[in-house]
C-alpha cells in the first residue's frame, strides 16, 4: 500500500505553484483597442500575427475591440492551403524543465459562419526550421460564443513530439483557407 504522507520520490515532478500566462502580448491586446488591413503577413500587435498562404490573395481587416483580443474578417480572392493567427509564447522549456506537468489552450470565440480552427504548439529548431505538435481536439467556432479548452499533459509527451528546449515557440491557430469571420473574446496558453 502507498503512503501518502511520505514525501516524493527523488526525480519526480512537484506540483507547480499555479498556472502561469506563457502568452505575454496578449495581455495588452486586452486593454488596447487598433485595428488595420489584413494581408499576407501582418503584424496585429506585439507577440500575435496573422500569416495566409500569398495564393489565397488574403484581404480584409482586423481589429481589437476593448475586452477582446482580435476581430479578423478575412477575405479570400485566391486559393491558397493555409491560414493561421500566431501567438508568441514565453516558452523556452517543455516538461520536467518548466517543472510544470500541463500546458493549456483556453479560448472564447466566435464566427460569422461554423469554421474548425486546428490549434499547434510550435517550435523553432537550434539547426533552424521548426516543428509542429497539433493539440489534440479541434475548436469549433460558431455564431453564439464557445470556450474551447485543451491541453498536452506534458510527462506523456515523446522525445519526438516537440524538443525540450526551443529557441522560440509559439501558438499557431490554423483557420480554413477561406473567407471568414472570426472573433476572440478571450485567449490564453499556461503551463500548470
Amino acid at each position: 500500500m502507498t503512503d501518502l504522507s511520505a514525501p516524493p520520490r527523488s526525480g519526480s515532478i512537484s506540483a507547480p505553484s499555479g498556472p502561469r500566462s506563457v502568452a505575454p502580448g496578449l495581455a495588452g491586446l486586452r486593454a488596447a483597442r487598433d485595428h488595420g488591413p489584413l494581408g499576407a503577413k501582418t503584424h496585429l500587435a506585439p507577440g500575435l500575427s496573422f500569416h495566409a498562404d500569398p495564393g489565397l490573395a488574403p484581404a480584409g481587416h482586423w481589429s481589437s475591440p476593448a475586452d477582446r483580443i482580435v476581430e479578423l474578417s478575412l477575405e479570400t480572392g485566391g486559393t491558397g492551403s493555409w491560414a493561421a493567427l500566431h501567438v508568441a509564447l514565453d516558452l523556452p522549456e517543455l516538461g520536467a524543465l518548466s517543472g510544470a506537468r500541463f500546458l493549456a489552450l483556453m479560448c472564447r470565440s466566435a464566427a460569422g459562419t461554423e469554421i474548425m480552427v486546428r490549434p499547434c504548439l510550435r517550435s523553432g529548431l537550434q539547426e533552424g526550421g521548426f516543428t509542429d505538435l497539433f493539440f489534440p481536439r479541434h475548436l469549433l467556432a460558431v455564431a453564439e460564443p464557445r470556450t474551447h479548452t485543451d491541453a498536452f499533459w506534458l510527462p506523456a509527451l515523446l522525445p519526438g513530439d516537440a524538443p525540450d528546449t526551443a529557441p522560440w515557440r509559439e501558438l499557431v491557430l490554423f483557420l480554413p483557407p477561406q473567407s471568414l469571420s472570426w472573433h476572440v473574446h478571450a485567449l490564453d496558453v499556461v503551463l500548470a
